[in-house]
């Protein structure tokens, strides 16, 4: 065949396929659900932007906090220093009176430590711990999340469009709501609330059905800090059938973003426990 019939052969192909396309799009109808799925996931995108948007952005943060814990059978009053380095680290001390060091935490990407002062100890666990004690699945994204105020999916697998926007008559938040199962662990519930006027973090809440387990994390008195906010105020709580513990914070003194150590060299004569 010569060159340019062939080239006719190719137009006449490629025009034949335009109107078949053109003719098939004409009957082609788009459903309705798809559309209004892809809505709401635009809609909670761009609300989790805006909220993302009037938070302090933080590399590193380093806060004084005061509070109270209260566990199973035992209750401290707490002082000291949170230091968080985003993906690397969460270091905090724990300074109960007179600035001498009660314990030292360091968590990483890929574990717990502690170090307790008062008995010459330290503990050295994986995140599976929180998941055997509490049925929380945690890693140390989520647990980030929680220091710096942030939403965060749940479990890690999740994604926005897992959740949905819940309306509540007269209520002052706007709750996005998922829930599902993960492995053999009963059903749970993820729910976030924001503040309606002030499209801030209010609450994170995740509760397992059928075994009164659950994990609670409130944020209150937001500050205003170079024109972004931060919360001042967190609350921690979780339980299960046998295991519990509150945890009240009240943080300040806050310095963002400047260089961060997190020191944590154990003692030659501090013996290695094991969490219980």
């Amino acid at each position: 065949m010569k060159p340019y019939r062939t080239a006719i052969v190719v137009i006449l192909f490629l025009l034949f396929e335009s109107c078949a396309l053109f003719k098939g799009s004409k009957t082609k109808e788009t459903d309705p659900t798809i559309v209004e799925k892809d809505t709401l996931i635009s809609e909670m995108q761009m609300l989790l932007d805006s909220i993302d948007g009037k938070l302090y952005p933080i590399s590193t943060m380093q806060a004084l906090f005061t509070g109270d814990y209260e566990g199973n059978s035992t209750q401290l009053p707490l002082k000291g220093v949170i230091r968080i380095s985003k993906g690397r680290f969460i270091w905090i001390s724990i300074r109960p009176a007179m600035a001498i060091e009660a314990s030292r935490i360091l968590i990483t990407t890929d574990s717990i430590r502690v170090m307790d002062r008062l008995n010459n100890q330290y503990y050295s666990e994986s995140f599976s711990l929180i998941e055997e004690k509490f049925n929380f699945k945690a890693n140390y994204e989520i647990l980030e999340s929680v220091f710096t105020g942030r939403m965060f999916m749940y479990p890690n697998s999740k994604s926005i469009k897992d959740y949905q926007k819940t309306k509540v008559s007269d209520s002052s938040s706007i709750f996005l709501i998922t829930n599902g199962r993960i492995n053999e662990n009963p059903n749970f519930n993820h729910i976030v609330s924001f503040n309606k006027t002030t499209l801030l973090l209010h609450e994170n809440k995740i509760l397992f059905s059928g075994n009164h387990q659950k994990i609670e994390i409130f944020y209150d008195d937001y500050k205003s800090i170079d024109n972004k906010m931060h919360y001042s105020k967190m609350a921690l709580s979780g339980e299960n059938e046998n295991e519990h513990f509150n945890l009240k914070c009240t943080f300040d003194h806050f310095v963002f973003n400047t260089e961060l150590t997190a020191p944590f060299k154990v003692p030659e004569n501090y013996k290695r426990s094991k969490y219980r």
